[in-house]
């Protein structure tokens, strides 16, 4: 992977925040998210992919902006490959990959990453 410092809980929280104030979403403690799990069948998986599959995100939930974040950062340095923000009306609604990866902090990855959405 790229080279960097590893991000940990606080770095993730903020990257999120950031792109939700990006959106438009000044509210965001005081909305509903549908967090929609993908699998992703045709890439590699490893334990912490099996974890979020079993465990964490076995269907579609509709959570808090906390009880996302403390979804999100259950293991410290790892997190969904990629976190996209596909709607925003009452409620946002995110896909996100069920894969796990440590996510370092570089120049070569964008300052959203892992979240992303089509809606910049």
């Amino acid at each position: 992977m790229f080279g960097g410092i590893n991000i940990n809980n606080q770095d993730f929280e903020n990257r999120f925040i950031l792109i939700l104030l990006q959106l438009g979403i000044a509210d965001y403690k005081s909305r509903t998210y549908v967090i929609n799990p993908i699998r992703e069948d045709n890439k590699n998986h490893n334990e912490f992919d099996d974890m979020m599959r079993n465990f964490i995100f076995p269907k579609k939930r509709r959570l808090s902006y906390e009880q996302l974040v403390n979804l999100f950062t259950i293991k410290e340095g790892y997190y969904p490959c990629w976190i996209d923000i596909v709607s925003i009306d009452s409620e946002i609604e995110i896909n996100t990959s069920l894969r796990m990866r440590k996510l370092k902090q570089t120049c070569c990855v964008g300052e959203y990453h892992p979240f992303k959405s089509d809606l910049l």
